[in-house]
């Protein structure tokens, strides 16, 4: 019996943290597209990151 406890607590570790990840993926992929979505509506900001990033 105590190896199947063990495996419910690591699958219930494992269940929580893929939920988060999913959660925090999810947000930076919000983030990017906010953030691409700017550099298109702001073509001032889009050279500077340009010149920036060499």
């Amino acid at each position: 019996m105590g190896e199947v406890s063990v495996w419910c607590i690591y699958n219930d570790a494992v269940d929580t943290s893929v939920r988060k990840f999913r959660m925090y993926y999810r947000s930076v992929l919000k983030l990017c597209r906010l953030f691409m979505l700017s550099l298109t509506r702001i073509p001032k900001l889009k050279t500077l990151f340009s010149s920036d990033m060499r």
